[in-house]
């Protein structure tokens, strides 16, 4: 180890927005956070002009970056969006963290600003405010002639008359982003090729249908930010993954296999003591620089047309700890989860030496490039966060200053490829908007799709469904068939002459397709469907189920049959009969045979945890014992931001938090859990016969002034008597002799030995 770098003995890596301490506070136990880098070698970090900045960045081979917008133009930008005719709404959270301690942080001064470049000369001159007076706006997203937007909380749409507001704002949800803080609310607003609308953190989706606005349950995916590939696949991340991608489409599987792709490794261009736990062991290397991510922002599936054609495959997100934008190559689909990789190495895509940029989200763009909305925020970490030492670091460096008034949007194009011209489709007729279903850029299909599904005009279905078996063009059939869904007009002739389609994202788009065809033609598609040759079993079942239900059970029984380990299939086959197990059950003894037994025994087990799940022991709680139920749930969900890592319904997140729900680790020994609960876990660790190595470790609440005894013996009430699990309630004395028994521990965290 460098003599230059002196640590404590701690031997822990926690992410950046994990909750631990709150506040400026010093450990109970007087825990010394000894800096890790010494203050004379840590560059300044000063407020730049854009000249400057641009001087700060290094950027992969063959690429340019250039400013489009920056103050006062723009401010705080965290969110994108672009209309019909290319122009820029940006999102603006111009109250995030005004200083150190967060003060007038819920002050109604973000805004909704629209951006024009009116001289053609690629950077933004021209500025109209949309809506002001909003607090933390965290998204934007223009459909059906309005903008969906948050205020605080809530979710709301209001309808345009070009750039100007029309009419009063109409509540969507508003207990959109009900919870936490601002680090763990829901953000997003994609929208998808199924025609949903859906969020980062955030378990439900929205669309529109008929003026009405409808919310319906989803995955809950990521943390900031959300994209899409180009078959309509979500990707996502948390703080300290820079990357998960979706099996498949939102709802054509529940719940929704995904996994993580690629590494976390990050490569800063300088050294990186701003991170809220840097003085712990690992979180830096010997020369001062980030080892893996922890504080990974909104990613974008790069579908432009400006840089050369394998960057199709390429992924980009932000670190804003380490002020660095990476690039992740997906590679391939195999066994239903994604493979990558890390194209540059040791290097990465974009990096910059200025400690106040902050890639907070990425966006493909109009005419074709990548755009990066950077907050330009000295202040990253939310005030619930702030450890002593990181408000040191803040502090030395004058980070606590000129934090609301500065943001820049940037530009990253391909230096030898020119930007494309940037079309006009709003208030096109359908016939002219189908052409763009297969433009090379995706902003655009997304937007022709969109158009064609809010003007409602089924007199283009016939077009729509020539453009949806042209082989030629993969991704007009792509976005053909979700236009022809948003129209309600599938049909079965529409689905064989896709399926004839050789390229294996329009074979898939098909099976998801399928079943949402119209009863007249829906033999045709089964037909189609079940003379499919298709290696993917679980596409092929989960859509036979969903077309022919009963109809399909024969082949259903020879797909299981014939793949007796695939564990997603029977998921597939259990998510088709929702819980109507009784006559596939008659069904599956009358075929007799090891795939009728071996699914008979997985009904079994399903119908087991129905139950438990629908007998919660909460109705066997009464008196102090339910009070302490209902209390622990607010705790879950907010004070501790549990759910920020276990999820609503206690499932867990992927590379997050195990799951709590059916836990042995939750519903045994209560010490146990209280002696976590106080001084936190650290992987890898076994819940029901499965092992989990999350890329975070649980930290531990006895140093938080905020969370009392009471709170911690509510949570754990909550948590033993929710989703399934049954166990006696814990008291407060309880806690209190446990924090007494182990106050010696300081911030060592517990292994999963330690309770063997």
């Amino acid at each position: 180890m460098s003599p230059y770098f002196k640590r404590t003995t701690l031997t822990l890596l926690l992410p950046l927005t994990v909750l631990a301490q709150l506040g400026d506070k010093k450990d109970e136990q007087g825990q010394e956070q000894i800096d890790p880098v010494p203050a004379e070698i840590i560059p300044p970090a000063p407020f730049l002009s854009m000249a400057e900045a641009l001087n700060s960045f290094q950027i992969a081979d063959g690429f340019t970056i250039e400013p489009v917008a920056w103050e006062p133009l723009v401010e705080n930008p965290v969110a994108i969006s672009f209309d019909p005719n290319g122009r820029m709404w940006v999102a603006e959270m111009r109250s995030y963290m005004p200083d150190i301690d967060g003060n007038g942080e819920d002050t109604p001064n973000g805004r909704i600003r629209i951006l024009e470049d009116t001289d053609g000369d690629g950077q933004m001159d021209k500025s109209t405010d949309f809506l002001d007076d909003l607090v933390l706006p965290r998204l934007i997203s223009l459909a059906y002639g309005g903008v969906i937007f948050n205020d605080g909380d809530a979710l709301y749409f209001i309808e345009r008359s070009g750039l100007r507001p029309k009419g009063k704002r109409q509540l969507i949800d508003a207990d959109y982003a009900k919870g936490g803080n601002p680090e763990h609310k829901a953000n997003g607003m994609l929208y998808g090729h199924d025609n949903w609308f859906y969020n980062a953190k955030s378990s439900n989706r929205y669309r529109r249908v008929d003026g009405k606005w409808i919310k319906e349950k989803t995955a809950n995916r990521g943390q900031f930010g959300i994209t899409k590939d180009n078959t309509g696949r979500l990707f996502h991340n948390s703080n300290s993954t820079l990357l998960v991608g979706d099996a498949f489409t939102p709802g054509f599987i529940d719940p929704m296999p995904a996994n993580r792709i690629g590494t976390n490794a990050v490569y800063s261009s300088r050294i990186n003591p701003g991170v809220n736990r840097a003085y712990r062991e690992g979180t830096l290397d010997d020369t001062g620089k980030l080892v893996n991510a922890t504080a990974a922002s909104g990613p974008t599936f790069y579908r432009g047309d400006n840089f050369p054609k394998e960057f199709q495959n390429y992924v980009f997100t932000g670190e804003t700890s380490a002020n660095l934008v990476k690039a992740i190559e997906v590679q391939g689909f195999e066994n239903f989860e994604h493979t990558g990789r890390h194209p540059y190495g040791e290097k990465e895509f974009l990096t910059s030496t200025d400690e106040r940029f902050r890639p907070v989200n990425m966006f493909t763009a109009p005419d074709g490039s990548l755009f990066i909305a950077d907050m330009y925020h000295g202040l990253i970490q939310h005030k619930a966060y702030v450890t002593t030492y990181l408000r040191k670091q803040y502090k030395s460096r004058s980070l606590d200053k000129h934090n609301n008034d500065a943001g820049r949007i940037y530009r990253v194009r391909w230096t030898d490829t020119p930007l494309n011209q940037i079309p006009k489709l709003e208030g096109l007729p359908p016939a002219e908007l189908t052409p763009y279903l297969a433009h090379p850029n995706g902003f655009w299909r997304d937007t022709a799709q969109r158009l064609l599904v809010e003007q409602g005009d089924t007199s283009i279905a016939p077009l729509l469904a020539e453009i949806a078996g042209d082989v030629s063009e993969p991704l007009g059939q792509i976005h053909a068939l979700w236009t022809l869904e948003g129209l309600n007009k599938v049909d079965g002739s529409t689905i064989r002459s896709a399926l004839r389609s050789q390229e294996p994202g329009v074979v898939r788009t098909a099976f998801e397709v399928a079943p949402l065809c119209d009863s007249e033609s829906r033999a045709i598609a089964i037909e189609a469907v079940m003379q499919k040759g298709d290696p993917e079993h679980v596409y092929k079942a989960r859509s036979l189920t969903r077309l022919a239900g009963k109809m399909a059970w024969n082949a259903l029984y020879d797909i299981l049959d014939q793949q007796p380990d695939a564990l997603l299939l029977n998921d597939t086959v259990l998510t088709a009969l929702n819980g109507n197990y009784d006559d596939f059950k008659k069904f599956l003894t009358s075929r007799g045979g090891e795939a009728g037994a071996r699914f008979l025994n997985t009904i079994t087990e399903a119908e087991q945890a129905s139950f438990a799940k629908a007998n919660p022991a909460v109705n066997q709680l009464s008196g102090k014992a339910e009070a302490a139920f209902q209390r622990g749930k607010m705790v879950y969900e907010s004070k501790a931001a549990c759910l920020g890592c276990h999820n609503l319904n206690g499932e867990g997140l992927l590379n997050l938090g195990p799951p709590l729900a059916e836990s042995d680790w939750v519903t045994g020994d209560p010490d146990r859990l209280i002696k976590i609960l106080l001084h936190g876990l650290e992987g890898p660790v076994t819940v029901s016969g499965k092992t989990y190595s999350p890329d975070a470790v649980m930290p531990g609440l006895a140093a938080n002034p905020t969370i009392s005894d009471k709170d911690l013996a509510d949570v754990l009430t909550y948590i033993r008597n929710a989703w399934g699990n049954a166990a006696a309630p814990v008291k407060e004395k309880q806690v209190a002799s446990i924090r007494k028994e182990t106050r010696s521990r300081g911030e060592r965290l517990y292994k999963a030995e330690d309770f063997d």
